[in-house]
């Protein structure tokens, strides 16, 4: 049975996967309006999730990607509240 722990994995998973494509480490926290770009990405995996399980470039489930891009998103959030 997976439980909320698991997620870290996920979105480990899904980091290594930008990292492989030659992403640097924490360069998803370059952008102008971080939250918001992250927020638009998920709901795009979201949506993709209803006509395909998978994404088609990394083969890992678009709800992963999505799950992914909202811990992004929050985090970016907290950190342009910590100011």
């Amino acid at each position: 049975m997976a439980n909320i722990e698991d997620c870290i994995d996920d979105i480990k998973q899904v980091l290594a996967f930008g990292a492989s494509k030659g992403y640097e480490p924490e360069s998803w926290r370059d952008t102008k309006k971080p939250c918001n770009q992250h927020l638009a990405k998920s709901i795009g995996h979201l949506a993709k999730s209803m006509a395909a399980e998978f994404d088609g470039e990394s083969g890992l489930p678009h709800l992963q990607h999505a799950l992914c891009r909202v811990a992004m998103a929050w985090t970016n959030y907290k950190t342009e509240r910590e100011v």
